[in-house]
């Protein structure tokens, strides 16, 4: 804080990625670990060291996927994680009421267009560019009435 000052908004997009196409049961308890680490354990501790130095009028917004809102066969791993980085979103919103601190979640239902998985043929893909515009924007004065929300992001249509 002393080279940076104040931090004005974060945004923890903090994920694992889940290459497996098996059953939750057959899941070995080491990958199981080791999602649940990258995947709710590193949202965790980024909320652990950034909101206690936020202030009044800062932002913290999570990114997190539509595996949290619908069971997927063969990706429990990744489902029960994000499930959890709901209830994590909601607990801190509870715990810093009244700070001025605005907290929210963006839940992604769609595959993101980046620039190792680009969205040739598939125009229904939200961009990376259009999740960091919407958070600039969820972080920013104009957004100031958004707290204690989960907003859910579709694909395009």
């Amino acid at each position: 804080m002393e080279k940076v000052g104040r931090i004005d908004a974060v945004v923890a997009s903090l994920n694992g990625r889940w290459n497996q196409d098996i059953p939750l049961t057959k899941t070995s308890l080491d990958d199981w670990k080791q999602m649940l680490d990258s995947n709710l354990t590193a949202h965790f501790i980024a909320a652990r060291t950034f909101l206690p130095v936020l202030e009044y009028g800062s932002s913290y917004t999570l990114i997190g996927g539509g595996a949290a809102e619908a069971a997927m066969p063969n990706y429990g791993p990744v489902c029960v994680p994000a499930a959890g980085q709901l209830m994590l979103t909601q607990v801190l919103v509870e715990e810093n009421k009244g700070s001025g601190i605005r907290i929210n979640e963006v839940v992604l239902h769609s595959l993101i267009a980046t620039r190792e998985r680009p969205s040739d043929g598939h125009p229904e893909w939200i961009t990376a560019d259009e999740v960091g515009a919407y958070t600039a924007w969820l972080a920013s004065e104009e957004a100031s009435m958004v707290n204690g929300s989960i907003i859910r992001l579709y694909q395009h249509t």
